[in-house]
């Protein structure tokens, strides 16, 4: 890579079949290609590369007995291998054997290879007993210590946490606490035979939205947590790798191999480039302008790239939020990225953001999402080159678990493309997130959204601001969006969202609900339907069907398309304590912006049940 500094813009440097395995990330900087002659990194025609981020495992495996005390009395006895990492063999917090990802030591058990990992029912389940005692929470009540109250009592797979005899203290939870926030925390205190247990929180952890019964949640990373086939644990303190194999078989007749790199390629300081046609195994591609003026990055394109399990989260090794995820970003946003995401498939990948991007104008068209996040925490991201960033979206917990997030493009007029990605079998809270402006979202087919998060939809958005010119309005069309009736938490399939308790129908206490949001021509069906809040939008040439009829808790009358209006549905109505609190930005006589709704159009949708409410106009 390096010689193509000095060769002529356009050169290519094209790799020959074969598994790459760099004991360092391959550097690509200062490389500045030309308009039509873009520098091009490759695999050689006819020829499948791959960027392989795992070492063997070749020690020797030797068989350990392990006893469990129950309770009640009795015990449960068990065993699985052991083998001892050499000396200067880097740390994992990945493994593999013959290709399939194993979990890390859990509790309650769940498996990568049935995928059961995804389901809610595979985890255990809170209690209103539950405290939380974040000072960011909502109505905030000091609930110290934090502390977690097990309410499972039949599990799919395991018993009860007191029954289970197991001491959590030490281990990672992983806690669904905030509805769409899942964050990591550790256990302080656990006393084995007890229901409870206290855990650490971060300073800036995010859970506004606390209700304790909602509360899903499940143990990692300790020895005494590994009892099921295909769980694993790294102890640090002896460099021990533990692996508990499917019916007790030896490692020695398997592949194992262990995750040891972030980043395989890091790129920076590079305008017309493209990337094409390379695989990419337990590691990930990372190409950001982290500094505009020495740093940028623009005119890139990522063509037909294959991740499998890109990124995960280093919990094994103590790092609780952070996270390396494939980054693909320009931080300069005032002026056109021309960054494109081609034809790329990812499959596996852990921990939000799954695709870290940023920049005006990006293009994603084609790509493919699959089998990622069965987690769904919330992470800080952290620069490459300059791990010492908090600008922008490194350093900083996001906005909640989405899949596919996409920010929105801050020069007027040049637009945000979203085409064509397909989005499936994924535990975030929503498949493909935007935030506000100047996207469009065309063709995209997402489905099959678990539901181990609160709230959430298969695309879901919020919209402009009042003040802002109602061209850069998100428009999402044409797209296909279905299956997500997850028992625990139904997903909408496209929804215009904003606070339940803020009816800012104009600038107040902050921004203002959405305006000048488009929905056109999507077919929804098998999910929560249609949720439109805010103000002046269009809503036309939908198809929604199969809506679960609970999708309000409410009669058991589905609502396919549920609109918020100031008149009689939703939380901003005029009779609303919500509203009434908030006079001077809701349902204010003569201005018609402050009436939720009520300038908003629908029409020629086609429904199969109730419409929710009406706010504008339908037809």
């Amino acid at each position: 890579v390096d010689f193509l500094r000095s060769e002529p813009k356009g050169s290519s440097c094209l790799l020959l079949e074969g598994n790459y395995h760099t004991n360092h990330t391959v550097i690509v900087r200062n490389l500045h290609g030309a308009y039509g002659s873009p520098y091009v990194i490759s695999a050689a025609p006819g020829h499948r590369v791959t960027f392989d981020g795992t070492i063997d495992v070749t020690a020797t495996w030797k068989w350990r007995n392990s006893t469990r005390s129950l309770p009640g009395g009795g015990e449960i006895t068990g065993g699985h291998w052991v083998a001892v990492l050499p000396v200067g063999v880097p740390e994992p917090w990945q493994l593999f054997a013959d290709g399939e990802m194993q979990v890390v030591a859990r509790w309650p058990n769940a498996r990568w290879d049935d995928k059961t990992v995804f389901e809610s029912s595979y985890w255990a389940h809170g209690s209103a007993a539950s405290t939380y005692c974040g000072k960011e929470m909502r109505g905030y009540v000091d609930g110290a210590p934090c502390k977690m109250v097990d309410g499972t009592n039949a599990h799919p797979s395991e018993m009860s946490l007191a029954a289970s005899g197991i001491n959590a203290t030490g281990s990672a939870a992983i806690l669904n606490i905030g509805h769409w926030y899942t964050f990591c925390g550790m256990v302080e205190s656990h006393t084995p035979g007890e229901s409870n247990f206290t855990y650490a929180i971060g300073d800036d952890w995010k859970v506004k939205k606390y209700v304790a019964e909602h509360d899903l949640y499940y143990l990692e990373g300790s020895l005494d947590l590994l009892d099921g086939p295909t769980e694993w644990m790294y102890e640090r303190s002896t460099r021990e790798i533990h692996f508990k194999t499917i019916d007790d078989a030896s490692p020695e007749s398997m592949r194992v191999q262990v995750r040891v790199q972030e980043y395989a390629i890091a790129i920076t300081d590079v305008s017309n480039l493209k990337v094409s046609n390379l695989g990419f195994f337990a590691t990930t591609i990372y190409a950001a302008g982290e500094n505009p003026r020495y740093a940028d990055l623009r005119s890139v394109t990522l063509d037909s790239l294959r991740f499998a399990f890109p990124s995960a989260q280093k919990r094994l090794l103590g790092k609780t939020e952070q996270s390396w995820p494939t980054t693909f970003m320009r931080m300069n946003t005032w002026e056109e990225s021309n960054l494109t995401m081609f034809n790329c498939s990812f499959f596996g990948s852990e921990g939000h953001p799954q695709v870290l991007s940023m920049g005006s104008g990006m293009v994603f068209d084609n790509n493919l999402f699959e089998w990622s996040d069965w987690t769904a925490v919330t992470t800080k991201p952290l620069a490459f080159f300059d791990t010492s960033i908090t600008k922008g979206p490194f350093g900083k917990f996001g906005s909640g678990a989405f899949t596919f997030e996409i920010d929105r493009s801050y020069v007027p007029g040049l637009r945000t493309v979203v085409r064509r990605n397909t989005v499936h079998h994924s535990g975030a809270s929503a498949g493909i997130a935007i935030t506000a402006r100047l996207v469009t979202t065309e063709l995209n087919h997402v489905s099959w959204q678990f539901g181990i998060q609160e709230d959430g939809g298969l695309m879901q958005m919020s919209g402009l601001d009042v003040t802002e010119p109602a061209e850069w309005g998100l428009v999402n069309e044409r797209n296909w969006l279905h299956d997500a009736l997850a028992t625990r938490s139904t997903k909408w399939g496209l929804r215009f969202d904003r606070n339940n308790a803020l009816c800012y129908g104009s600038t107040g206490s902050g921004k203002s609900w959405a305006y000048h949001g488009t929905m056109r021509a999507n077919v929804v069906w098998n999910c929560n339907g249609m949720m439109v809040k805010g103000n002046n939008h269009t809503i036309e040439y939908n198809t929604i069907f199969g809506t679960d009829p609970l999708n309000f808790e409410s009669d058991g009358t589905p609502r396919d398309l549920a609109v918020y209006s100031y008149e009689d549905f939703g939380t901003c109505q005029c009779t609303d304590q919500y509203c009434i609190d908030q006079s001077s930005t809701c349902c204010v006589q003569g201005d018609s912006n402050t009436f939720e709704n009520a300038n908003s159009r629908f029409l020629k949708n086609g429904l199969e049940h109730l419409l929710g409410a009406v706010g504008g106009t339908a037809e």
